[in-house]
């Protein structure tokens, strides 16, 4: 019943973005990102509002014309997110002196590396409208900040990373949920 449920309230986006915004891609959309958020948010309670609009309004302008352009633009704001974290993991393996949390940062390292990559290809695939292969990608991306999150968890620590792998949950949701209107919404 949820995900029927979902798919009417994504449906429902879908065409009122086709009448308000038109087939076009033009700038009579400014409030994409704010409309999108709101779909999103409603459908998906990994998903906060303010946190998916505060996510994306750096979004250069230019892509905030469609849905496919926007959809583009948050799979780089994950792989920035990856990126980011990725590289604060380093930081911290170069100080951490116990053993047993080292292990678990040197196994999130791996797993935002395989993040970023398979951000990258998700891009690709994204361009190419390839969305069931976005789907596993982005999904991929997910399970990794959970898997980094978990390792923490099973040895009763304290992850260092709690907020970044929480952000890389709810930024890889935001993803595939533009990925599904851009599916229903028929650019693919």
């Amino acid at each position: 019943m949820t995900n029927s449920f979902s798919f009417m309230q994504s449906l429902v986006f879908v065409i009122s973005f086709a009448v308000l915004c038109g087939a076009s891609k033009s700038d009579a959309c400014p409030d994409l990102i704010q409309r999108t958020c709101r779909t999103i948010a409603k459908t998906d309670t990994n998903v906060n509002y303010n946190f998916c609009v505060g996510s994306l309004q750096h979004v250069p302008k230019s892509q905030r014309t469609d849905l496919q352009k926007l959809g583009a633009a948050a799979m780089k704001v994950v792989e920035a997110n990856a990126t980011g974290t990725y590289l604060l993991i380093k930081k911290l393996l170069k100080k951490e002196r116990k053993i047993s949390r080292k292990t678990r940062l040197q196994d999130c390292l791996e797993l935002y590396s395989d993040a970023i990559s398979s951000m990258q290809d998700a891009v690709k695939y994204f361009e190419s409208k390839s969305y069931d292969d976005v789907n596993v990608m982005v999904s991929g991306a997910m399970t990794d900040s959970d898997t980094c999150e978990d390792g923490f968890a099973e040895v009763g620590e304290a992850s260092p990373l709690k907020k970044n792998d929480a952000d890389m949950l709810k930024l890889t949701a935001i993803v595939l949920s533009i990925v599904n209107m851009s599916r229903l919404y028929g650019l693919g």
